[in-house]
This record gives C-alpha cells, sequence and structure tokens, in this order.
C-alpha cells in the first residue's frame, strides 16, 4: 500500500522536490559541456621549451639592473604559449587549458576544465570578456557554459579573489603597488603591447608573501631543519669545507627523519633547497616566515666545487629547481641563464652547464619516487668525495660570448648543442651516485 506524501512542518512537498530536481539538472546542461572549448595542448616539446627559453631571456627585468620602464610586445601565439607553460608548472590535478583572443574593443580568454572523463558534461567551460579602460582590463562578461554570469556576481567573484589573496597573507598594499607596475596595456593587431614601471622593493615584497603563503607550514619547518644544519655546518668548516661534508650532514639527517616515519622525497626536496638557498646567500625570511634573526645573514663561505664557487652555486641550484619543479623546468632556467650571460656577463660556460645538468640529474634522481630518495640519503649520507656526483670539468673554460656561440654551435637547437648535452649527460650518468651498486 503506497503511503500518500503529506506537507507538514518543515517537510517539502513532492512537487517542490522535483521541481528542484529539475532545475538543478537544467543549471548542470548549461553549465558543463560534453567537449572542451580549449583543447589541451598536451606536453610542450623542445621547439616550444627554447622559444619560452629566448622570450624570458629577451624581456627578462634583470636587464634594466635597477628600476625603470620597460615594453613588451607579445604576439598572440607567444601569449598562449607562455599561459601554457605557465599552467603546466602549477599543481594542477586535471589538465587545465587556456586561450587568449586579443581584439578590440573586448578580448576573449576562454578556460577548459576536464571535471569528468567519458560522461555526459565532463568540461567546465569559462569565456571571460575583457575591455581596456585608462590602459587597463576590465572584467566586462563572463559565461559559464552556456550561461552569462551576471555582473553583479561577476563582482562578488572578483571580491573572493581579493579575500582570498588577504587570507593568504597577500597584503592589499603590494597588490595595489603590483598593479602600479603596470603603466598601460595595448591591444595590438595580433597581440599585447605591455609597459612596465619596474619597482623591484615592490615585486620582492609580494613574491616573498606568496611563496611563504604557497610553501605551507609543514614545508617551512623541513626547510627551516635544514637551512639551520646548513648554516652550522658552514661556521663548523670556517670556510675550509667541502661541499661533499655538507651533503652527508645533510642527507644523514634526512635518512634518520624518514627512518623516523618522514616522506622521503619531501625530506630531500627540502635539502636540496635548503643548501641552494645558502649556495645563493638568499635569506631564508623570504620563504619561512619563523626563521630566526640569527639565520638573517649567511654565517659562512660556501665550499668550492673544483676549486671553484660558481660551479657549487651552479649545481646545488639547479638540483633545487630539478626537485622543485621537474628537471624540464631546470634545463630551461640554466640554459636561460647561460644566454643570458653570454648577451649581457661572463658568456656561455660548458663548465657551468655540467654543473647545471649534473644538479639536474641529482635533484631528479633524489625525489622520483620513495626507493630513489631512500638510495640517494644512503650514498650521500655516506658520501666522500664531490666526484661521487660532479664530473670534472676544463679549468681553462672562460665563457663563450654571444658571436663565438653562435659560431661553434648555432643555437640551442643544433646538432653540435644536441651532441654536447648528450656528452655531458654521459659523463654524469656514469657517476659513482648512480652506478654504485
Amino acid at each position: 500500500m503506497k503511503v500518500p506524501l503529506r506537507h507538514s512542518g518543515s517537510a517539502l512537498p513532492a512537487t517542490v522536490i522535483a521541481s528542484v530536481v529539475v532545475v538543478f539538472s537544467v543549471l548542470l546542461v548549461l553549465l558543463l559541456d560534453r567537449l572542451p572549448l580549449v583543447e589541451h595542448p598536451g606536453p610542450l616539446d623542445d621547439e616550444s621549451l627554447r622559444q619560452i627559453e629566448q622570450l624570458i631571456v629577451d624581456h627578462s627585468p634583470e636587464q634594466l639592473r635597477r628600476n625603470g620602464e620597460q615594453r613588451i610586445e607579445l604576439s598572440t601565439g607567444e601569449i598562449n604559449l607562455l599561459a601554457t607553460f605557465l599552467l603546466q608548472r602549477l599543481p594542477w590535478e586535471r589538465n587545465v587549458a587556456l586561450q587568449f583572443r586579443p581584439h578590440s574593443p573586448v578580448s576573449q580568454i576562454d578556460i577548459s576544465l576536464p571535471l569528468t572523463e567519458g560522461r555526459l558534461g565532463s568540461y567546465l567551460n569559462l569565456s571571460a570578456g575583457l575591455r581596456m579602460e585608462d590602459g587597463s582590463p576590465r572584467l566586462v562578461s563572463l559565461h559559464a557554459g552556456q550561461l552569462p554570469v551576471p555582473g553583479l556576481i561577476r563582482e562578488r567573484l572578483v571580491e573572493a579573489m581579493i579575500h582570498l589573496a588577504e587570507r593568504h597573507e597577500i597584503r592589499a598594499a603590494a597588490l595595489t603597488e603590483l598593479q602600479q607596475t603596470v603603466r598601460d596595456v595595448e591591444i595590438l593587431e595580433d597581440g599585447v603591447a605591455v609597459t612596465l614601471q619596474w619597482q623591484f622593493d615592490a615585486l620582492a615584497q609580494l613574491r616573498n608573501q606568496a611563496r611563504q603563503a604557497l610553501l605551507g607550514s609543514a614545508a617551512q619547518q623541513r626547510l627551516l631543519h635544514y637551512y639551520q644544519l646548513t648554516h652550522q655546518a658552514s661556521i663548523d668548516a670556517e670556510g675550509h669545507g667541502a661541499l661533499y661534508q655538507w651533503m652527508s650532514t645533510l642527507f644523514a639527517s634526512a635518512q634518520k627523519r624518514t627512518a623516523q616515519g618522514a616522506d622521503a622525497v619531501e625530506e630531500n626536496r627540502s635539502a636540496l633547497q635548503a643548501l641552494a638557498l645558502y649556495a645563493n646567500q638568499i635569506e631564508p625570511q623570504l620563504l619561512i616566515a619563523e626563521a630566526p634573526a640569527a639565520l638573517s645573514r649567511p654565517g659562512g663561505r660556501i665550499p668550492p666545487l673544483q676549486q671553484r664557487r660558481d660551479l657549487t652555486r651552479h649545481l646545488l641550484t639547479s638540483a633545487a629547481l630539478s626537485a622543485s619543479a621537474g628537471a624540464p623546468v631546470a634545463d630551461l632556467l640554466a640554459s636561460s641563464k647561460e644566454l643570458h650571460d653570454a648577451r649581457h656577463g661572463t658568456g656561455f660556460s660548458i663548465s657551468d652547464m655540467m654543473a647545471n645538468q649534473a644538479g639536474t640529474r641529482l635533484g631528479l634522481t633524489a625525489v622520483s619516487d620513495r626507493d630513489s630518495a631512500r638510495l640517494i640519503q644512503r650514498r650521500l649520507a655516506n658520501v666522500t668525495s664531490d666526484s661521487a656526483y660532479m664530473p670534472p670539468v676544463d679549468r681553462n673554460d672562460t665563457g663563450l660570448d654571444e658571436e663565438r656561440f653562435r659560431e661553434r654551435f648555432g643555437s640551442t637547437g643544433s646538432e653540435a648543442f644536441r651532441q654536447l648535452m648528450e656528452q655531458l649527460g654521459a659523463s654524469i650518468n656514469a657517476l659513482p651516485l648512480y652506478t654504485t651498486p
């Protein structure tokens, strides 16, 4: 026997429940799409990475050396390539795809976020319209799927983003100063021109706050532990220590903490980050909110690698980058630095690239999986020579300026340069750290 539904107290009639379900279903159909508005391009190929590398070198604010104005012109293709590169570096669990379409008076940004696989309504597609007003972009339209988002909700979303930034301790003053850095944005026929007035102090403050927020409390505590060990090792050595002794000290600690239940991968990552911070004389307060004032300056000199302290910095920096962001990013940044040096500094150095590659291999192996991480801990805890992780280099390598680099290699995409990288890689693969049973 069926019992009729009754509307009493807080109970809802069946017709109301059915109506809500229908409305909700219709909204889902309108919000979600079966196909992406923007196709995900997949992993970037070598040519794309080289193009990004060149963009970094050409538009680096470091060339200004001080506060100053800089105009950057990017084509639509370059903007979308950079957007793809940045999206793939973020810790997304899904393949977010973005496409920018400049147009006057309203430019368009399309974003596709995959939600499910192989089902109806598996993508959330967003389309935002941006209009330039007084040299700054203003959000004038937003669509989620087939539904237009009302202006009031758009304003609330912008406010929510501001509140989110404040919750992550990115102060309003720093955000305001960052906005003031962008002097003008101009929509071109096929791209965008941005005029920047660099204020390095304001940008540095914002970067530091963002880094601390993104690093997280547990990672900051690990980093502080290894930075303190590095700081003390430098003081104890009084400028006469060796890099392998630092390695042994930190990775013996990582091995002990892992045996007590810590994650070997995370311990190795933090150890390499601490070494790189110290080697580059970066104050730990930039990343660690609770770093003691006594650590505000490195307490001693970093040990040389094959009688060169710059090789120590190259190896440790690349190892930390590789452990933090993956080998392709570390290789990209390392090559970009060398190309920048060829134009504006000491030149392209094969010895530096050897240290870069050795560091990249170390960082990647140290965090590739838990078994590899434990193996690296065991070997570095007992290391007795720098030759375990760094091949010998030519002490007469003084670097190549841009003209000599072009004469010898042509470009980083040439066959000659590829062969050089293969030779460096073969030397590194034969090191005891990776071949010892």
